[in-house]
């Protein structure tokens, strides 16, 4: 079935509050036509408090297993490989790529 609009969204360590801004932001949002797909690009943080918003807004949550990557420093990966994920499990009409 498709909807209206994904929302893509990848992270890496990215910091709870910066989270907690955006699904505070798209939870205020009307999303009757969208669906949002997050994917965890193999961060070391806990994100299981991003459940909660399921309950609220049309959310896929899914956490890439390990692959080879160049790393930088941080250990983060380029985020291609995971926005590749987030749009093989879309199915809007149009994207929205949040990063």
């Amino acid at each position: 079935m498709s909807v209206g609009e994904s929302i893509l969204i990848t992270v890496f360590n990215r910091e709870h509050e910066v989270l907690m801004n955006l699904f505070r932001w798209l939870n205020a949002s009307d999303l009757s036509d969208s669906e949002i797909i997050l994917v965890d690009d193999q961060s070391t943080y806990d994100y299981g408090w991003l459940d909660a918003y399921k309950k609220l807004m049309p959310i896929k949550i899914f956490k890439m297993d390990e692959y080879p990557a160049f790393r930088t420093d941080n250990g983060a990966n380029g985020p291609s490989k995971a926005f590749n994920r987030a749009l093989s499990e879309s199915s809007g009409d149009r994207l929205c790529i949040l990063s």
